[in-house]
């Protein structure tokens, strides 16, 4: 049967030749179809009286394969199958056919590694390429990478590199494959991408790369700070530190490396060694004030063992005599800068300075530029970011009508009590010992009244720190800061931060009180129902704020397209090199460095005004007790009429967490 020519050996390139046979006959049975003459072509044979008719179409095609397949062993079938899957799409020419004369012996090696490894060198063999440049295409085919955005000679080796890395990394590469871009460029642009993903977790961006020539894989961990080798078979015989360096850089690994422990004759299969560690970031430590006066800048009042204010208590004002040290300042540190084995730069915070304290002219800020000293005796005070030795205007007698015009640029103490319609300013703080009826009181700092306020709806107590009082009846009053008292009665409240009440008594019944940050209470209205309005955050006009921002923020970046397409213009019609020192090119480029610090100022405002926005999301109304019927709260602008008396009410934006 071996020499009958009908009988098939169903092998290698003899199963190729019978798919072509039966390839063939299929083509040539197609295109006979519907020619006129294909009848009379068919033998006829007639039957017994009927008239003849055209035979079937020969199954000859049909039998063929069936006789082939018949005794086709199907594990072959399958081998050749695989093997015509693996088969690429190019065939490479043979290394003995380039014309060695054309190359350098570096360029050859990377034509042979690539033909040796089954990737297309068709797309790098040119001898305009220089050995590096072909390496960084060889390995990107290698990795499986689409190096056609990047196989162009007029890159440098270190920009493919770049370009190939941040294809490696699955990363948009697009947004810097451009040779419009520097080196620098593209660095910059390659590291914003991957700081995206590394914002998700530090282990986003680590990598894993197995080397085609050396078979060593080269893998990070924990967020690129740490690289490794991993050794998959033996290494050639003239590989060493210098070549193992190299492998690292061209996979990523650029920073951090020590190879001084690392024996390349010893590495085994199986062997895994640590080969470059990243530098972590430093954060800097932020600037403070160092005092030596005692209770400097100490506003608050005292809080007694079961939680209530002592509202009796006193500010105790610092004294000092002329040559003391009052205060000294630490400079705030700047943070280090940290890498990455890859060279991704890891940011770090320097630490904040505090504004230089502005000082009265009986302080003296010494020629270091960080001791203050006093020139005369007094007591100091802060105000702000303002320090002041001062004395303090005292009166031990009650303040009414008759002596109570008074302005002072310092501090006031009250021993006793002040009445209607005096009226007492005060660029520091004011404390009062007694009581406070219809009296108009203003301070640059904190009031504190120990004994209550019964405004009679008359008169103001403003002050641009806190207000502190045993309580508030028919009161206006205005904080800058906070508002803090035993309980409020039918009064129009207002405070840049907090309205607490606290103690036994404690509660908000009539009249108006808005916080912009937050009420804390214990009962709100009464059981007569007695009209009371809450309300914290403020007005709404940030979203009018936001639109002119965004506007602002979107004609500037279709400024930059605009400026951006001109400069590509000029590389366009000038080249790379030549069309950068164009005039045109650099007064475009001018103006694009101009408009991107514009859009970044722009960037700045929106981030701020979202920062304010979302600080109104975490104010807040609560009340540990009874809020009785014909309360009315509003946070930011919406408005809630409590209709039902409720228990431990918390009011507060949809969304937002309990505080």
């Amino acid at each position: 049967m071996a020499d009958d020519k009908n009988e098939l050996d169903i092998d290698g390139e003899d199963l190729l030749s019978l798919l072509e046979i039966v390839q063939e006959q299929q083509d040539q049975a197609d295109k006979n179809k519907g020619k006129p003459d294909a009848a009379a072509s068919v033998s006829t044979a007639p039957s017994s009286g009927t008239a003849s008719e055209p035979e079937k179409p020969d199954d000859s095609l049909e039998k063929t394969l069936e006789k082939a397949l018949s005794g086709l062993d199907l594990s072959k079938l399958e081998a050749v199958a695989e093997t015509a899957a693996e088969t690429p799409a190019f065939q490479n020419k043979s290394f003995d056919s380039y014309d060695k004369s054309l190359y350098a012996w570096s360029q050859l090696d990377e034509i042979k590694l690539g033909i040796d490894h089954n990737v297309d060198v068709s797309l790098y063999d040119d001898p305009a390429y220089f050995f590096r440049q072909m390496r960084e295409i060889r390995i990107g085919l290698e990795q499986g990478v689409d190096v056609t955005g990047y196989a162009n000679k007029f890159y440098k080796d270190s920009q493919m590199r770049e370009i190939r890395l941040g294809l490696m990394e699955h990363v948009d590469t697009a947004s810097y494959t451009r040779l419009i871009f520097s080196l620098p460029d593209m660095k910059k642009r390659h590291q914003d991408l991957l700081m995206k993903r590394y914002e998700k977790g530090p282990e986003k961006i680590d990598f894993s790369y197995t080397d085609r020539e050396t078979g060593i894989t080269v893998y990070t961990e924990e967020g690129q700070m740490k690289a490794y080798i991993r050794v998959n078979q033996l290494l050639p015989e003239k590989f060493n530190k210098a070549k193992l360096n190299t492998l690292l850089y061209l996979y990523g690994v650029s920073e951090g490396v020590n190879l001084d422990a690392v024996d390349v004759k010893a590495l085994l299969p199986g062997s895994e060694v640590l080969v470059a560690e990243g530098t972590p970031s430093v954060v800097g430590e932020e600037g403070y004030y160092e005092y030596f006066v005692a209770n400097i800048g100490d506003n608050k009042p005292r809080i007694r063992e079961d939680g209530s204010i002592d509202y009796r208590s006193q500010k105790v004002y610092a004294s000092v005599r002329e040559g003391e040290r009052i205060a000294l300042y630490h400079p705030a540190t700047y943070g280090k800068l940290g890498h990455t084995v890859s060279g991704f730069e890891l940011k770090a915070s320097h630490g904040k300075n505090l504004k230089k304290l502005s000082v009265d002219p009986k302080i003296r800020l010494e020629e270091d530029g960080v001791t203050y000293t006093a020139t005369a005796n007094g007591f100091v005070t802060m105000q702000g970011d303002t320090i002041k030795i001062m004395d303090i205007l005292e009166f031990d007698e009650d303040i009414g009508y008759a002596n109570g015009n008074i302005r002072f640029d310092g501090n006031i103490r009250i021993r006793g009590n002040v009445q209607e319609s005096a009226v007492i300013e005060a660029d520091g703080d004011i404390v009062i010992d007694g009581f406070v009826e219809s009296a108009t009181i203003k301070a640059g700092g904190d009031i504190t009244i120990a004994k209550g306020v019964n405004g009679n709806d008359k008169g103001l107590l403003k002050s641009g720190g806190s207000i502190v009082a045993a309580f508030l009846e028919n009161a206006i009053v205005e904080a800058g800061v906070n508002v803090e008292t035993g309980y409020i009665l039918n009064s129009s409240i207002y405070a840049g931060k907090l309205v607490k009440t606290n103690g036994g008594k404690a509660r908000i019944a009539g009249g108006r009180v808005h916080a912009v940050r937050g009420i804390e209470t214990t009962t709100v209205g009464n059981e007569a129902h007695i009209r009371t309005e809450l309300e914290v955050g403020r007005g709404n006009d940030m979203d009018v704020r936001m639109k002119e921002i965004l506007t602002k923020r979107k004609g500037k970046q279709d400024e930059i397209a605009k400026i951006r397409l001109g400069m590509n213009g000029v590389l366009q019609k000038f080249g790379p090199v030549e069309g950068r020192k164009n005039e045109i090119f650099l007064k475009l480029q001018d103006a694009m460095e101009k408009g991107l610090v514009e859009l970044e100022e722009y960037g700045q405002q929106e981030r701020d005004l979202m920062e304010e926005i979302k600080s109104l999301q975490k104010v807040y109304v609560t009340v540990k007790g009874t809020t009785y019927e014909n309360t009315r709260v509003t946070i930011n602008g919406r408005a809630t009429l409590v209709e039902e008396a409720a228990q431990g009410a918390t009011f507060q934006p949809a969304g937002s967490k309990k505080p």
